[in-house]
């Protein structure tokens, strides 16, 4: 099932919030940057990752964080290798897509939250083909997808 939303995805609630990571290390806009500010653990533990394994290593892979909400649920964060010298790589998510589905049958979880144009900013991908993986994953399932865009405030 997949569901539309408006807001931020780092307080949606979602069992696992997943997001497009590069191979460098490096989170330094959009939602990564977001996250390395929320969680800097987590960043550095992706840092380190990144540091230590090759780049190619590190393509359809998924480092996941472990973290607790501010109501001490137990929540999962995604950091997606989905980029290829720092573009998206649509053959890539569809591997992600295919472990993010693995790991929520797995663990039992239900919600699986993504952001809006997931891979389509500075990564340059094209949400319309993003869109579409990630349907054609989740769609059908009993996996509630959730697909956040955050209003920008001004």
């Amino acid at each position: 099932m997949i569901e539309y939303y408006n807001g931020d995805l780092l307080e949606s609630g979602c069992d696992i919030i997943c997001h497009q990571v590069n191979e460098y290390g490096y989170m330094g806009a959009g939602l990564a940057l977001q996250i390395r500010e929320k969680f800097p653990k987590a960043y550095e533990r992706y840092k380190k990752l990144c540091a230590k394994m090759g780049r190619e290593e590190l393509y359809g892979k998924i480092f996941y964080c472990d973290y607790f909400d501010e109501l001490n649920n137990d929540r999962t964060l995604a950091n997606c290798f989905s980029q290829v010298n720092g573009e998206t790589n649509y053959e890539l998510v569809k591997v992600i897509a295919k472990r993010l589905y693995c790991m929520a049958f797995d663990k039992g979880y239900k919600t699986i939250g993504i952001p809006y144009k997931y891979g389509c900013g500075i990564a340059k991908g094209d949400w319309a083909i993003v869109e579409k993986i990630f349907k054609d994953e989740f769609e059908d399932s009993d996996f509630r997808l959730q697909i956040w865009k955050k209003e920008n405030k001004q």
